[in-house]
This record gives C-alpha cells, sequence and structure tokens, in this order.
C-alpha cells in the first residue's frame, strides 16, 4: 500500500510539473486561464488536490482491482472484470490516496522551501507559491 501510495504521489507531482512554465504542458494554463481555482486545483494546479483524483485511475492501473476495470498494460488494451470490488479493496485505496496527498503536501511544502531559498532555480511549486 506505501508502495502504490508513492507511485501515486510521484504521478501526481509529475503531472503538475510538466504543466510549469516551461514545461510540455504549459498551454494548459493558457486553455484554462478563466476557470475558476476549484476546477483548477484538482485537474493540474495542485498536487495536494489532484491526489484523490489523478490518483484513483493510477491506482487502477497499478493494483489490480478485482471486480472493476483491470488495465492490462501488457496487452495494451482495458479489460473490465465482472463482479464487485471488495471492502478491502476500497478501503486499500482510499487510505493509499490519503498517503498519496500526505506525500504531495511534504513534497510542495520542501519545494516551496527550496524555491523561496532560491534552492533549486526552477519554478519548482507553479503557481501554489
Amino acid at each position: 500500500m506505501l508502495t502504490t501510495a508513492f507511485i501515486i504521489a510521484f504521478t501526481v507531482l509529475f503531472i503538475h510539473a510538466t504543466t510549469w512554465e516551461g514545461m510540455i504542458n504549459e498551454w494548459v494554463h493558457a486553455v484554462t486561464w478563466d476557470w475558476p481555482p476549484f476546477l483548477k486545483k484538482p485537474v493540474y494546479d495542485c498536487p495536494i488536490c489532484m491526489a484523490p483524483w489523478w490518483g484513483f485511475w493510477v491506482y487502477l492501473a497499478v493494483v489490480p482491482v478485482p471486480g472493476f476495470i483491470s488495465f492490462k498494460w501488457v496487452h495494451l488494451a482495458v479489460v473490465p472484470v465482472p463482479g464487485f470490488t471488495s471492502f478491502k479493496h476500497v478501503t486499500a485505496m482510499v487510505i493509499s490516496l490519503f498517503i498519496a496527498g500526505g506525500i504531495n503536501t511534504v513534497l510542495i511544502y520542501i519545494i516551496s522551501l527550496a524555491k523561496n531559498e532560491g534552492g533549486s532555480g526552477a519554478d519548482a511549486a507553479g503557481d501554489n507559491g
């Protein structure tokens, strides 16, 4: 579960970082400039807010959940699995998403410290300051 949380946290941070100025997806800011913050944050602007939304899909891609959609990356096809998820899997997913949000909280704090001290030279914290 902890490994899954780290995978989710770093994937979400990667998605967020690609929208910084000078990065490949900086165009997202131009397209969504008029969106209200409550829409921008879970889509690309806040790794902590992004963790549950993007993390859900990352979790499904990483962890085989019986009764839900399994992503068979080896075959490059999405194959639905019949049945329904158990309470155990839902609980593990929710806990993993909370842990990933916590990891991103710590990472954003560290990145913002580095930015404020001029440590990295990159626009590390994006719009989160």
